[in-house]
């Protein structure tokens, strides 16, 4: 019997997956300053499409302008 949680389908705009990624090249960030920068990525549920932004820090205001970001390349509209 087929198990049921590999029956799950997603509609798109339903679900998307959020996350951080913290790649090990480091960015010129100013003299002669460099950093690992944090890559957010949004996968949507249905398509799998991975969508990654790269930002310029873990602060709430840099986590949340990122998601609006990429659920506008989603298609997502402001109210």
């Amino acid at each position: 019997m087929a198990d049921p949680a590999d029956q799950i389908s997603h509609e798109p705009g339903d679900q998307a997956q959020c996350d951080l990624w913290f790649p090990e090249t480091l960015i010129p960030v100013g003299a002669r300053k460099a950093r690992v920068l944090p890559v957010q990525v949004m996968v949507p549920s249905h398509s799998r499409f991975i969508m990654p932004r790269l930002i310029p820090s873990r602060m709430t205001g840099d986590l949340l302008a990122g998601m609006w970001e990429l659920l506008g390349g989603l298609g997502a509209h402001r109210i």
